[in-house]
């Protein structure tokens, strides 16, 4: 059941308009999500690549410089970080619609990092800051305060 804002008394009926406004912005969040996945997500991800992760051992970093790779953590052919931080990439998740958004990668090695094996360093590869979740919260406050006229 949809939920409903009666308001009596003088004056209300543009605060009623208002809250029907908003009700609407709500269903029709697919604009709203869609600039927090390029505006937010991707530009976070690849500000925040490789930040906070554990060093490199020195046994990768010379296998690494052997095979001709960049020291870059988590990179070796870049596929994996760019599946999430090139727009358009072939490997980037993006399916946005009114009730949610997807956002990630198809990069079947991916997985090892955020549930690694033995003893290996979980390594998330999308991660939020403070300033970003800041950025959707003020995304959704906007979206939903949108009015004509």
């Amino acid at each position: 059941m949809a939920s409903q804002i009666i308001l009596n008394g003088r004056g209300t009926e543009r605060a009623e308009a208002r809250f029907k406004r908003m009700g609407q912005n709500a269903a029709h969040a697919k604009p709203a999500l869609e600039e927090i996945v390029t505006d937010v997500l991707i530009p976070t991800t690849k500000e925040r690549w490789g930040k906070g992760w554990r060093k490199l051992a020195d046994s990768t970093k010379e296998a690494k410089k052997r095979k001709g790779q960049p020291r870059t953590k988590l990179v070796a052919s870049g596929r994996l970080r760019d599946s999430l931080t090139k727009p358009g990439h072939k490997d980037m998740i993006f399916d946005v619609n009114h009730e949610r958004a997807l956002y990630g990668t198809r990069v079947f090695y991916a997985q090892f990092h955020d549930k690694p094996r033995d003893n290996e360093p979980r390594r998330r590869l999308i991660r939020l800051t403070k300033q970003s979740r800041k950025a959707i919260a003020e995304k959704v406050s906007a979206h939903l305060r949108k009015f004509d006229g």
